[in-house]
C-alpha cells in the first residue's frame, strides 16, 4: 500500500497478566454470573459488571475458547487496516466510554463521520445526511467506525482495569465449554446450571448469559429455538484505499444488494458489499485489479444490467479474455456512448468525475477480501431458567443499518441494569420472573422490530418494478428535502 502510518506513534498498553489458564481439577466453582464468549458482547458485559461498584461483591467467571491474553495484545498492522470493521452509534460510543473501554482503544485508528450519502440505482434517487450540526463536542459524532480487534483488544484491556483490584472476575482462556447440564447436588441450588470445560474443571452459574454467536451452545442447553431465514446473500468485505482524502459514507442500493464504503482514516475504507451468491461466487474469482473496477462501477454504473454484463464477460476463472478490451467496456458503459479511440479520456479519469459517488478505489490490501453468509435469525425467547441470551446468540439481522453489533450493546446496557436493580432489591439474579422476563421484555420486541424494518428495507430496494421504484424515488426526495427529519432520523438511532 502507498500510505501507511510510518508518522504514528502507536500506544501500547502495559498488560497485567490478568488471564490465568484454569487449573485442571475436578472441583466445581460456584459463580454468580458466567459469561459464555469472550467477543466483543461478553466482554462489554464483563465491563459493565466490573465497572460498577454494585457487583463488587459478586463472582464472575468469562469462558472463551480464544487465547483472549494474545488479543488483548493486538499489535495494529502500521500500513493497513483490517478488513472486519463495526460502526458504533453516538449513543453507544457515550456508553462504552462510561464503562471505560474507550480509553483503551487505538483512537488513531478510529473515524468519526458524520456525513453519509444514500443512492438508488434503480430510481436515480439520492438521499443525503449532513449531521455535523448535530456534532455534541469535538469528541462526540453520530457514528464511529472501529476495527473489530482494536475494539475487541480495548473490551480486554478494560477487563484487566476494573477488575485488578477486586478479583472477582477469573477468565477463562483457552477453556471451551464442553457441555452444560442442570446441577442437582442439593435442594439448594439444584436449578443452576453446570458447566464443565475442555480443561477438566466445572462451574455453577446462578446466572448463565449466552454471547457465545449464532451456533449459541448456551441458547441449545436452555432449549430455546430460533426462526428466520437465509437471505441467499453474502456479504463481502475487504480494506480499500481512495485516491483522496475521506470522510464520508456512501451506500448504494442494488438490486442484487446494497454496497457501501465507510471511511476509516488517512483515505483507507472498509467496504460492505452484500450481493447474491452467484455474484459473490464469481467475484471471488476476479484479480484484485479488477475487482477494484467492479467496486467503482457498482456505485456509477446507473442500470444494474450493465454491471451483470461486464461480469459475465469474464471467463469461468474470473480472467478477462484475451479479445475483450475491459477498460473500454467499462468507459462505454460509464459513458453510454461509442467509445471513441481517439478520446484522451480514460476510465480512472471517467471514474473520477463525480461528486454523487465515493472517490475512486485505487487500491485494496492484500488478501483483505472475505465473505460470509447473511442470515436473520431470532430467538424465541430471550431467556429461559438462570439463562440470558446477549447479541448474535439471540439475534442476528442483514448488516445494511449496520446495527448488528450495536443491538448486542443495547442488549448489554439492559441487563446490566436490570442485574444492578436486583442485586440493590435483594433479589436473586438469576431470578425468571424478576429479572430476566423483564430483560426479554425490554429487548425482544425492540430487536424483532428493527429485524422486520431493515428486512423490509432490504426488500424494497431489491425491486426493479418501476411502480415500487418510483415510490423509493419520492419517499427519497421527500425525506431527502426535510432536514429537520432528517436529523430526528439520525437522533432517534444513534444518539
Amino acid at each position: 500500500m502507498n500510505k501507511t502510518f510510518t508518522k504514528v506513534s502507536f500506544r501500547r498498553a502495559v498488560q497485567k497478566r490478568f488471564y490465568s489458564d484454569s487449573p485442571s481439577d475436578s472441583f466445581t466453582s460456584n459463580y454468580d454470573i458466567v459469561i459464555v464468549g469472550g467477543g466483543i458482547a461478553g466482554s462489554t458485559l464483563a465491563n459493565a459488571l466490573g465497572s460498577s461498584n454494585v457487583f463488587k461483591d459478586k463472582k464472575v467467571a468469562l469462558i472463551d475458547p480464544a487465547p483472549l491474553n494474545k488479543i488483548s495484545q493486538w499489535n495494529p498492522p502500521m500500513d493497513r487496516f483490517e478488513n472486519r470493521t463495526v460502526q458504533i452509534t453516538g449513543a453507544n460510543q457515550k456508553y462504552l466510554s462510561s464503562i471505560g473501554i474507550w480509553d483503551h482503544l487505538y483512537k488513531e485508528r478510529v473515524q468519526p463521520y458524520s456525513h453519509v450519502i444514500v443512492t438508488d440505482q434503480t430510481s436515480q434517487a439520492k438521499l443525503e445526511f449532513d449531521n455535523r450540526s448535530l456534532l455534541i463536542s469535538e469528541n462526540h459524532s453520530p457514528a464511529y467506525l472501529v476495527e473489530n480487534s482494536n475494539l475487541l483488544s480495548a473490551c480486554l484491556k478494560s477487563v484487566s482495569k476494573n477488575f485488578s483490584e477486586s478479583k472477582n472476575i477469573d477468565i477463562y482462556q483457552d477453556s471451551k465449554v464442553v457441555s452444560i447440564s442442570d446441577n442437582r447436588n442439593s435442594p439448594s441450588d439444584n436449578d443452576w446450571p453446570l458447566l464443565h470445560l475442555s480443561n477438566g474443571k466445572s462451574l455453577k452459574a446462578r446466572l448463565l448469559v449466552g454471547t457465545d454467536g449464532i451456533n449459541s451452545l448456551v441458547r441449545k442447553y436452555a432449549n430455546i429455538d430460533t426462526n428466520g431465514w437465509d437471505y441467499n446473500q453474502f456479504g463481502n468485505v475487504a480494506n480499500l484505499c481512495f485516491d483522496k482524502y475521506n470522510t464520508t459514507a456512501y451506500q448504494r442500493f442494488l438490486p442484487s444488494g446494497p454496497i457501501a464504503v465507510l471511511p476509516l482514516p488517512n483515505g483507507f475504507a472498509n467496504l460492505v458489499w452484500s450481493m447474491d451468491s452467484q455474484i459473490s461466487q464469481k467475484l471471488k474469482l476476479v484479480s484484485d485489479k479488477n475487482f477494484i473496477k467492479f467496486v467503482n462501477l457498482a456505485f456509477r454504473l446507473h442500470n444494474h444490467s450493465d454491471f451483470m454484463y461486464l461480469l459475465n464477460l469474464l471467463n469461468p476463472d474470473g480472467s478477462v479474455p484475451d479479445h475483450v478490451n475491459f477498460d473500454q467496456e467499462c468507459l462505454w458503459r460509464l459513458n453510454k456512448t461509442s467509445f471513441d479511440q481517439n478520446s484522451s479520456l480514460d476510465l480512472s479519469e471517467s471514474l473520477s468525475n463525480s461528486t454523487m459517488y465515493p472517490p475512486q478505489v485505487i487500491e485494496i490490501s492484500p488478501n483483505s477480501r472475505q465473505s460470509f453468509p447473511l442470515r436473520l435469525r431470532i430467538a424465541d425467547k430471550f431467556y429461559s431458567n438462570r439463562v440470558a441470551l446477549v447479541g448474535d446468540a439471540a439475534h442476528t439481522m442483514h448488516p445494511l443499518a449496520g446495527q448488528g453489533l450495536n443491538t448486542g450493546i443495547s442488549d448489554v446496557i439492559s441487563l446490566s441494569n436490570i442485574l444492578k436493580d436486583a442485586v440493590l432489591s435483594g433479589s436473586d439474579i438469576g431470578s425468571t420472573e424478576y429479572v430476566l422476563a423483564k430483560y426479554n421484555s425490554e429487548r425482544y420486541w425492540s430487536n424483532a422490530a428493527l429485524q422486520g424494518s431493515i428486512d423490509k428495507l432490504w426488500r424494497l430496494f431489491r425491486s426493479q418494478n418501476p411502480i415500487v421504484s418510483n415510490f423509493r424515488r419520492m419517499g427519497m426526495d421527500l425525506i431527502d428535502h426535510f432536514p429537520s427529519f432528517k436529523n430526528q432520523i439520525i437522533k432517534s438511532t444513534m444518539l
